[in-house]
């Protein structure tokens, strides 16, 4: 038998060939700068399997520098592709869920006016914030030293304008909110008093409807100017003078600064959620107008005004603003262009 030709050369010798994985771990490698993931994963694994290779061929093929480059730049390359999903691209997904919640508030919150508006079309007012007289003790002239009683909230006055009729007609409103008859209906809360930040259908929600604390302390109120706006938000905590339809009842004629000047329920703080039945709304505090607000969710918070228009107001708004926007008597004129109001379509 002859001899074979090569069997005089060294394995060195024999090294004539590269390995094409690894000539593609280095290409990969750079694409993966431009595609950063894929580009790098698949230039990780051509520059292993060239070593596999490479070390399996007895020194018939070279290109194990070529591997080792491909890897180190594959790995880079995934590198890189972490650092801007991390900077660029989590971000903007988590801003386009967050535009989907916030579509999901405004449409809740836009029923919720239409409901108030429907409410006010039969009974010449917007629903009273729940603080009511029984029947059997309600005085004609109703006035500060008759003690009242807290009964439902407004969110079950409007029931039936929500497409609930069959739950409303369960409610006793003759009896406190907390009466058995009215709290075994606590569970049953319609979803559109659910917030897209808050999905926790616990019997507790986050719009609430604004008004001012009936024990305020105006001694602690260092700026006197503040003290005209303490009093006239959108659902009045002190009793007024109608008897047919009960207290804290306001029409549009109170309204003094008009409908679109004046924000009737907010998205509050999640540990601001109350029992939705419950007369328990958001009091203004005129030294913090912003307390339990802003940070259910990123750049401010949700808000219904009396006219039905939904804006979400930025944190960049200032106390003053805040201010204005929730009395209803203020008489100060209120431009929107200047505060960067969004208003979701």
């Amino acid at each position: 038998m002859p001899p074979f030709e090569h069997d005089d050369l060294t394995p060195n010798q024999l090294a004539v060939s590269t390995s094409t994985l690894a000539t593609l771990s280095i290409v990969f490698g750079v694409l993966g700068f431009c595609l950063p993931l894929i580009g790098g994963f698949v230039a990780i694994i051509c520059g292993l399997l060239a070593l596999r290779e490479i070390g399996q061929s007895e020194g018939r093929m070279s290109g194990r520098g070529k591997a080792i480059i491909g890897l180190a730049l594959g790995c880079a390359g995934v590198l890189f592709g972490l650092i801007v999903g991390l900077t660029f691209v989590i971000p903007t997904i988590q801003a386009a869920r967050e535009a989907a919640r916030r579509q999901v508030t405004a449409n809740n919150l836009k029923q919720i006016g239409i409901a108030l508006q429907s409410y006010h079309d039969i009974y010449a007012s917007f629903p009273s914030r729940g603080v009511i007289y029984p029947p059997e003790r309600r005085p004609q002239d109703v006035s500060p030293q008759k003690e009242p009683i807290l009964g439902l909230s407004w969110r079950v006055r409007i029931l039936p304008y929500i497409e609930q009729q069959p739950l409303y007609e369960q409610f006793d409103f003759n009896q406190p909110w907390d009466h058995p008859t009215n709290l075994a209906l606590v569970d049953k809360m319609p979803k559109i008093y659910v917030s897209s930040n808050r999905q926790i259908n616990d019997g507790k929600t986050v719009f609430l409807g604004v008004t001012y604390p009936i024990d305020f302390d105006s001694k602690i109120v260092t700026d006197q100017n503040l003290l005209r706006f303490q009093e006239g938000t959108f659902f009045d905590r002190n009793p007024r003078n109608y008897p047919r339809i009960g207290l804290n009842a306001i029409r549009v004629a109170d309204i003094l600064d008009g409908t679109a000047n004046t924000v009737a329920v907010v998205e509050a703080d999640a540990d601001q959620a109350v029992v939705w039945i419950k007369p328990d709304d958001w009091e203004l505090d005129v030294m913090n107008p912003r307390r339990g607000l802003g940070t259910l969710r990123p750049g401010g918070f949700m808000t219904l005004f009396a006219s039905g228009d939904i804006h979400f107001i930025p944190t960049t708004v200032d106390d003053r603003n805040l201010l204005r926007l929730f009395c209803r008597v203020d008489g100060e004129a209120i431009q929107f262009r200047d505060w960067n109001f969004q208003r979701p379509r």
